[in-house]
């Protein structure tokens, strides 16, 4: 005949039901804070294991029946260590005839309550358990690596940061180094270079405990830097002065070079470098139309050309009439 049970916490009155199946310490309910649990045995083989954790200290249990249903046989409780020791045994064997149970425990480890029927019992059996003393904290969860989707971030870049909770129920995520990078859902965000901290959390619910963080650091790489803008190309005597204006995205590192090429048909190309924005080109054939580009440097990455921009150098002047003449 099936047993029916209530199991009542005295901290909060919240409504549970026990999770089938629940008829081993592997597959245990979890019991949080108190409440009232409602199961029910429903066979003479069924057996419902409640797993529950606490900060440490003394939990008891009082148990009596709700119902005029006993027949005379019995209800057994008992709590169980992490490892399936019995701590402490009991059994309802007549109505009204409440029984206690009481355990010491220690932080950090899995206790359980167990229900069982006497193999002679028939009738339905329901009854109402009490929790005084400590709280109880729920079925424990762990939260395992965090993976990220690409494996590597970039300033300016994204990965997808996922993690799965032994509960099943949805992890969150969150940064520790704001400075060098941003979570949004669980995208994570690469702000500056450097080590990015990436928690993983899962606050728990009316059966699991809140599980530990779980903490990831990878690296935030340097990025190439974006395009500069050519603002002007100057000609002078066989060079051209090119200003560019630097680029709006330095790739977390600050820019240490622009360069500039210059090329022109039937001509060697000609190119420098300049640790400003102002690159001069020389060695230019006067008159000759040149197209110029410009690129920026951080140190670790050259960004992409310009487009191109013209520009004709000037003859080189002859100064020596001139100087002969003073000297006259």
């Amino acid at each position: 005949m099936q047993k029916s049970y209530i199991i009542n916490s005295t901290y909060t009155p919240t409504l549970n039901l026990e999770n089938e199946p629940n008829d081993s310490q592997l597959t245990a309910s979890g019991m949080v804070g108190g409440g009232v649990i409602r199961g029910q045995l429903s066979s003479i083989t069924d057996v419902d294991y409640f797993v529950f954790n606490t900060a440490g200290g003394i939990v008891n249990f009082s148990i009596s029946p709700e119902t005029s249903s006993y027949d005379g046989t019995s209800l057994a409780v008992s709590i169980l260590s992490q490892d399936g020791a019995v701590l402490a045994g009991n059994s309802i064997s007549s109505d009204s005839s409440p029984i206690s149970l009481g355990v010491s425990t220690v932080a950090g480890l899995n206790y359980y309550l167990k229900f069982s029927k006497n193999q002679y019992a028939l009738m339905k059996k329901d009854y109402v358990v009490t929790t005084s003393g400590v709280s109880l904290i729920g079925k424990p969860q762990t939260i395992g690596s965090i993976v990220f989707t690409p494996a590597n971030l970039a300033v300016g870049g994204t990965t997808v940061a996922s993690a799965t909770a032994t509960s099943a129920l949805v992890v969150t995520f969150r940064s520790a180094s704001l400075d060098i990078c941003t979570v949004t859902g669980n995208v994570v965000i690469g702000l500056a270079p450097g080590l990015c901290a990436i928690g993983a959390n899962q606050g728990g619910d009316s059966v699991y405990a809140p599980a530990a963080e779980v903490l990831q650091i990878f690296s935030v790489a340097v990025a190439m830097p974006s395009t500069p803008t050519i603002l002007s190309v100057v000609p002078g005597p066989e060079r051209l002065t090119i200003t560019v204006l630097e680029p709006s995205n330095t790739g977390g590192s600050a820019i240490v070079s622009h360069s500039a090429k210059c090329t022109a048909s039937d001509h060697p190309d000609a190119t420098a470098s300049s640790p400003t924005t102002s690159i001069v080109v020389k060695g230019l054939v006067p008159g000759v139309r040149y197209i110029c580009s410009a690129t920026a440097n951080n140190g670790t990455y050259t960004s992409s050309a310009t487009p191109v921009s013209p520009g004709i150098p000037r003859q080189k002047v002859d100064l020596t009439p001139i100087l002969m003449l003073l000297l006259d």
